[in-house]
């Protein structure tokens, strides 16, 4: 990876220091020495909801705040983050009323379906959280219409095609380019949609994710076509 991509990709840490670094933000920002670390309006600044996430299940979360993600897990709030790279794969979620974090720190297997399987059963134990559903293709998928989703999409590193396979049915091409052209192979997905935005990709292989991945298509508030693939807003160029 490119230097540039440290603050993503390339701090080295264990679980315990996730865990301490959840630890501080449940005791208000400060160090188990009673060190102040963050100042109150930070750690509140932190847990204000900025914006919605359109894709809601990546990451399961229902919005954004100054660096965490945020979750209602049926009413019950909670924050965390995840982080990925090729083959590498991190979560944390924290849980306020239950003063609970959890991490998880992986670096191969089926890492977003151990994920799953083990908050699902820690959460509920500890927290009284029940998560939601994994996501999935719609057992009769709707008509659509493919049309104005069709093109090129492309953000600093990552070019994304979307187009018809030779059935008519969406396809999606993933591609790095630039100084990431050398992370992995071109990805090849079929696109299975679930509402006339949402698609559960197929294809994506276990470096992105395992059964379905989504796909979501939006708009900004400034008028740009995006595609959300992990999270991440691709603007639509051609």
């Amino acid at each position: 990876m490119p230097r540039s991509m440290g603050p993503a990709g390339r701090v080295i840490v264990s679980a315990g220091d996730m865990a301490r670094f959840a630890r501080m933000h449940l005791d208000g920002g400060l160090a188990p020495d009673g060190t102040r670390v963050l100042s109150t309006d930070a750690v509140a600044a932190m847990r204000h909801r900025a914006v919605d996430v359109p894709d809601k299940w990546t990451v399961s979360a229902d919005g954004w705040v100054l660096g965490w993600t945020l979750y209602d897990w049926d009413g019950i709030p909670g924050y965390g983050h995840d982080g990925a790279a090729i083959g590498q794969y991190a979560y944390l979620r924290v849980v306020l009323h239950a003063n609970l974090a959890l991490a998880l720190m992986t670096n191969g297997g089926a890492a977003r379906l151990l994920y799953a399987d083990l908050f699902r059963d820690l959460l509920a134990e500890l927290a009284d959280v029940t998560m939601p559903a994994p996501f999935a293709a719609a057992p009769v998928p709707p008509p659509i219409d493919l049309e104005p989703l069709l093109g090129t999409y492309r953000r600093e590193g990552v070019v994304l095609t979307v187009s018809r396979s030779d059935d008519g049915s969406p396809h999606l091409r993933y591609e790095f380019v630039d100084d990431m052209v050398d992370m992995s192979p071109p990805l090849e997905m079929d696109l299975e949609p679930v509402t006339a935005t949402v698609f559960a990709a197929s294809g994506a292989g276990p470096s992105f994710s395992e059964d379905y991945m989504p796909v979501v298509f939006s708009t900004l508030t400034n008028g740009t076509q995006v595609c959300y693939l992990g999270m991440r807003a691709t603007p639509k160029v051609a």
